[in-house]
């Protein structure tokens, strides 16, 4: 899946500010209040009390396709929340390496130099006991793939040092509701006080409270769980 004209879109926003939508589920009526992280994509291995959303507009309609159809499938309801984000740098467009991403509050998977992506998946495949991929092999996403493939890689990512400042990890994921991966934003729990605008573009009487530190994505204020993701088999 392409992402990098997204990223370009998003590289365009005023005040470093990118903007993702997540999903609320819930049965027969919907309540009148509703905490930001009760809707949270159901992605399996992402770092504890972390945030998902769905990242750029492909990854956003696909999104919203794929939950009309787990609707009518399932039975169950659900509204659609956007969200704003603010980082403190500016978000450039150039690919990500290892001598400029100190500078970038946002690491996008699919964005990133050839070599930084094999010494990163290198990086994660050995800490994780995985089978290494030979470097002839290895392209600009492989650490994309690794990502999608083995969600648990997520949070081993961003435990690393280097990435400690990184407040939104765009990558592939599993999110319960399609067989296909969907482009997916990560916040770490740290950083959710970065998110600083929720609304509902469905049901805009809704009243959305933002994230604290002690919230949960499995707190749902009394709505019906997201859907649960099936780990992909390891390889």
């Amino acid at each position: 899946m392409k992402l990098a004209a997204d990223q370009r879109v998003h590289d365009q926003k005023p005040k470093s500010e990118i903007e993702l939508s997540s999903l609320y589920w819930y049965e027969q009526r919907l309540p009148a209040q509703v905490g930001l992280m009760a809707s949270s994509l159901k992605v399996a291995g992402g770092p504890k009390g972390s945030f998902h959303a769905l990242y750029g507009h492909r990854g956003r309609q696909d999104g919203f396709m794929a939950a009309r159809a787990h609707s009518i499938e399932t039975g169950h309801l659900y509204t659609a929340i956007d969200i704003r984000v603010r980082l403190e740098q500016p978000i450039t467009q150039f690919k990500r390496s290892a001598d400029n991403i100190a500078d970038q509050e946002i690491f996008p998977a699919h964005l990133l130099t050839t070599q930084f992506a094999k010494d990163l998946d290198d990086r994660l495949r050995v800490d994780m006991h995985l089978r290494r991929i030979p470097s002839e092999e290895q392209t600009a996403s492989c650490l994309l793939d690794t990502l999608a493939q083995h969600p648990s890689a997520v949070a081993k990512l961003l435990s690393y040092p280097e990435f400690e400042h990184i407040k939104v990890l765009v990558h592939l994921a599993q999110t319960g509701i399609s067989s296909s991966l969907l482009p997916v934003a990560t916040i770490p729990e740290q950083y959710l006080s970065a998110i600083v605008e929720a609304k509902c573009r469905l049901d805009p009487e809704l009243i959305v409270t933002l994230p604290t530190i002690t919230d949960r994505p499995k707190e749902r204020a009394g709505g019906t769980p997201a859907p649960e993701v099936k780990p992909a088999p390891r390889h």
